[in-house]
Parts: C-alpha cells; sequence; structure tokens
C-alpha cells in the first residue's frame, strides 16, 4: 500500500483539528472506543486507553478519547497497539476477548531531570512484561531487565 492511501483513525477532537488544518475528509476516519474500522487487509477495533490525549491548537485546549486499538489482518494474526497508557485492569479482557500474538506497548514516560532517564526506562520496562502477561503476549521480545 503507498503512503498516500494511509487514513488517519482517531477521536472526534484530532479529527476536527486534522481537518480544519487541511487533510482530505477522505483521509480521515473519525472513532471512539468500541469502533471497528476496515482499511485495505487490516480490521482495527478502537478500545479504552488510559492516559491524557489533549493538544493545543491555534491557542486553544483541546482533549480527546485516549484509545489504543487492536489490529487484525486478513491472515489472522492480531496485534495490539497499546499506545502511551497507564496499566488497566482491560488488559486482562483484552488478552482472553482477542488472543493477540504481539502487544507494542509504551509505559514508562519521560522524565524531565536529568539523570533520571535510567530509572524511568527500567520502571516502564518492568511495567511493559507486566502487560505482557496480561494481554498473553509473549514478553520475550523485550529488552532484558538492566
Amino acid at each position: 500500500m503507498l503512503a498516500g492511501s494511509a487514513i488517519l483513525l482517531c477521536g472526534t477532537a484530532l479529527y476536527g483539528v486534522a481537518k480544519e488544518a487541511g487533510v482530505p475528509p477522505e483521509r480521515l476516519a473519525g472513532a471512539v472506543s468500541g469502533v471497528t474500522f476496515r482499511h485495505a487487509d487490516v480490521t482495527i477495533k478502537t478500545l479504552d486507553g488510559l492516559h491524557t490525549s489533549n493538544m493545543v491548537w491555534r491557542g486553544q485546549f483541546i482533549a480527546d478519547e485516549p484509545m489504543s486499538f487492536m489490529l487484525t489482518t486478513d491472515p489472522g494474526s492480531r496485534i495490539f497497539c497499546g499506545g502511551d497508557f497507564s496499566i488497566l485492569g482491560d488488559l486482562r479482557t483484552w488478552g482472553e476477548l482477542f488472543s493477540p500474538e504481539v502487544g507494542i506497548l509504551a509505559i514508562g514516560g519521560l522524565s524531565a531531570r536529568p539523570g533520571q532517564h535510567d530509572r524511568v526506562a527500567h520502571s516502564g520496562c518492568r511495567h511493559r512484561r507486566r502487560m505482557a502477561r496480561r494481554l498473553a503476549c509473549d514478553s520475550a521480545a523485550l529488552p532484558a531487565r538492566g
């Protein structure tokens, strides 16, 4: 698939900002948690996220619904894309419902203080392992504890 055919699947607030910024409507798909979206050979199920989702657009604060995504390819592979969010009990439910083979997990955050990055990264790794267990994904691909 060419990059020129990509679709921005996003919350309704980002949808409005992207449209106002000139993204063609045919390249946008606004969604809320629980919506299923199909593009080419991938089905995407939007799921709740537990984090913030906000931006400033033209000087105005805009909040949106944080989401995660469960991707299912036509051959049947399932990939959980968590985005940057906090650990939540729904992970176990999603693992049971969808049985993802791969989990893309971004947890840990950033520290604005010098010298804190190593501790934050180590903590994030520990949280990713816990999430992988809840999702029943293989955690072997995660970085080893340092």
